[in-house]
């Protein structure tokens, strides 16, 4: 009888649904980061290996702030609806003949085909100074709204 009692107060509690403010869910949902820290050249060029981040990150559906982070700044941003899933989030950062470009994907494990870029990639200019010291990069995302699921937008 108490196995009974403590099934059916699990299901009359699964039922419930609290109202979440903006505030409650985003402190529910704190900003995630895919950045990694390590020098550059001050000269990069083709010859050179590009640099990635990689991690498995799993979100609920809404709408996220997915922004670009760059040497202690955020740009680019984009406001994105993804859905309910586990997916894969690659940040790149390619040497070019005097620049890096930036790329971020976030490939969901559902449907792995269906990635999602937020930019088609970005062109940073390396910054002088870039050899001699760390420079931080990769991409944020940060929990919105809920967003309309059935149209899939924000």
């Amino acid at each position: 009888m108490k196995l009974r009692n403590r099934v059916i107060a699990v299901l009359a509690g699964a039922v419930v649904v609290p109202a979440f403010t903006a505030t409650t869910a985003q402190a529910s949902y704190p900003t995630a980061y895919n950045i990694r820290t390590q020098k550059l050249s001050a000269t990069p060029n083709t010859s050179m290996p590009e640099a990635t981040v990689t991690r498995p990150i799993f979100l609920t559906d809404g709408c996220y702030d997915w922004e670009l982070w760059y040497d202690g700044g955020t740009y680019n941003s984009r406001v994105i609806y993804l859905s309910y899933d586990q997916y894969t989030w690659l940040d790149y950062l390619i040497p070019e003949n005097g620049h890096y470009d930036q790329r971020s994907i976030l490939e969901p494990w559902s449907f792995p085909d269906d990635a999602f870029n937020p930019t088609g990639g970005d062109r940073i200019d390396s910054p002088p100074s870039a050899s001699a010291s760390a420079t931080s990069w990769g991409s944020s995302l940060l929990w919105l709204y809920a967003g309309d699921s059935v149209h899939q937008s924000c």
